[in-house]
Formats: structure tokens, C-alpha cells, sequence
């Protein structure tokens, strides 16, 4: 009897293997692959008086030329700002400008082929700094561009 239960069960788990794989290899077909812009914002309570918040934006360029503008607002209480950059481009370049509640230049990012770009910048703020609470500004200019960018910004 040992002799057949073993190789009944090998052949039981080869075929357990087998459909997972297929079925793994399916999920995997139905996830849209799109060059088209991408934004996913959340937000997160972490106990009582703490919430985070997050933005990101990404998109793939195929020799387009766009421009693009929005806003997210660092609310009273949060005390530490997380702001990241980062792309590549093979043709053409997109500059990132980022602006503070108050209109000033925070941050202005060039991406061409000269180089990959990552770029990260994490502060806290104080209390009684109101220079980053507010609605801060971003602009994304791309002009003939076969690369890509993600911009993410996270507040604590």
C-alpha cells in the first residue's frame, strides 16, 4: 500500500502545482497594461491624533507633449513632509516644479536623457511653522517625451 499512496500523492500535488500556476499565470494576463497616467492618493488614521496622507502620480511617455497641473493640501497638525521625484527619459524632457502654500518655488525637477533622476526630500515641520500648511501646488511639463516620472508626496 505504501508504494501506491506515494505516488498517488506526488501526482495529487503535481497537479495542485500545475492548476496554481495556471491560475496564477491568468491573474496575471488580466492586469491592464497601460502607458496612460496613473494617481492613486490614500490616506491613513494611525491612532487619534495622527493621519498620513499620500499622492502619487506616474505616467509613461510614447512622444507625447503634455501639460499638467494639480494641488494637494498639507493640513494643520501634520509634522513631517516626504516629497520624492524620480524618472527616466530616453528622448524629450519633463520638468516638475513644485510649489508652496504661498506660491513660492519649493522644487523644480528636470528630467532629460542626460541622466536617470531620484530625488527625496524629508523635513519635519514645527508647530508654529504654518510656511508648509496649506494647499502647495505642482505643474508636470512634458514635451516630446519617450520616458517616465513619479511624483510622491506624503504627509505625517
Amino acid at each position: 500500500m505504501k508504494k501506491t499512496l506515494i505516488p498517488a500523492l506526488l501526482l495529487i500535488l503535481s497537479g495542485l502545482i500545475l492548476n496554481l500556476t495556471s491560475a496564477l499565470s491568468q491573474d496575471e494576463r488580466r492586469v491592464p497594461r497601460t502607458t496612460g497616467e496613473r494617481i492613486d492618493h490614500s490616506e491613513l488614521n494611525i491612532g487619534q491624533d495622527m493621519k498620513s496622507t499620500r499622492l502619487n502620480l506616474s505616467k509613461h511617455f510614447e512622444g507625447e507633449t503634455v501639460s499638467n497641473a494639480g494641488t494637494f493640501k498639507v493640513e494643520e497638525g501634520i509634522r513631517m513632509l516626504e516629497i520624492s521625484i524620480k524618472g527616466s527619459v530616453k528622448e524629450g524632457s519633463i520638468k516638475l516644479t513644485i510649489n508652496k502654500p504661498d506660491k513660492s518655488l519649493f522644487k523644480e525637477q528636470v528630467i532629460d536623457r542626460s541622466a536617470d533622476v531620484e530625488w527625496n526630500q524629508l523635513f519635519t515641520i514645527r508647530e508654529d511653522n504654518k510656511e508648509y500648511t496649506g494647499e502647495w501646488t505642482y505643474k508636470i511639463d512634458a514635451v516630446n517625451v519617450m520616458g517616465f516620472y513619479g511624483l510622491s508626496i506624503t504627509a505625517h
